[in-house]
């Protein structure tokens, strides 16, 4: 018997066609189109959710990081806060130091963008909130205009 797939425009004799066509992900046979790879949805997904595990797994590790480092900030630099340790400096700058970020599970190794300043002087962001840290430890956050 011979089976014409109109997709791909190839004629295949039936038990080769058989032969070729099983999902890898169960070994169980694959019918419809002949670009078709997997049984069903179940065996699809399954397999794409195991091949991108570890990539998915590194990039939420990551974005945990940042969002921690968020709240901390943004903690820190909202105007309801009156902790000793958070102290503005202008209407949208409040000061800190570098051992409570820190205390506070702060990761300084990770942050979204960060802009130069003046030569030398580096200010990081995270999302939307900015920070700069001095020698001495005393870090600058630096909230927008439009923070509520």
């Amino acid at each position: 018997m011979v089976i014409f797939c109109s997709f791909c425009l190839i004629i295949f004799e039936q038990s080769i066609y058989e032969k070729m066509r099983k999902c890898p992900e169960c070994g169980g046979s694959v019918v419809g189109r002949c670009d078709r790879k997997f049984c069903c949805d179940d065996c699809r997904n399954s397999y794409h959710n195991r091949r991108n595990r570890t990539e998915n797994n590194e990039l939420k590790r990551i974005n945990r990081i940042l969002k921690n480092n968020y709240c901390i900030i943004r903690e820190i630099s909202s105007p309801s806060v009156s902790d000793s340790t958070s102290q503005p400096g202008d209407k949208n700058c409040y000061i800190c130091s570098r051992d409570y970020l820190l205390s506070q599970g702060f990761n300084f190794y990770y942050h979204t963008s960060l802009d130069e300043i003046n030569p030398g002087e580096l200010r990081f962001h995270c999302y939307d909130i900015a920070y700069r840290i001095e020698e001495n430890g005393t870090t600058y956050i630096y909230r927008p205009n439009n923070y509520q």
